[in-house]
């Protein structure tokens, strides 16, 4: 119907858009069907890092989406000091 319920708060809303049965496995089909680089974005923690590195992504891109405005994730430079020493 399209109707947007302005009862639920801003990342209820956003996270409407996302796709929960995306997984790692699902790199394989995008690296089927290009062959640019593949860089991930909004990891945000090493295992993620080594993951996305383990399944063939050319780099990755510490983000949390603008998250710190809405539940105070940890910004990307704060996730640097542990993704570096695990890659």
């Amino acid at each position: 119907n399209g109707a947007v319920n302005r009862d639920q708060g801003v990342t209820r809303a956003i996270s409407s858009f996302i796709d929960p049965s995306l997984n790692w496995a699902d790199l394989e089909f995008f690296q089927s069907i290009t062959s640019l680089p593949i860089v991930l974005k909004g990891v945000q923690c090493a295992e993620d890092a080594v993951l996305a590195l383990r399944y063939g992504c050319a780099g990755v891109v510490l983000s949390n989406h603008g998250g710190r405005q809405l539940d105070t994730a940890r910004s990307g430079i704060e996730i640097l000091a542990e993704v570096m020493p695990a890659l």
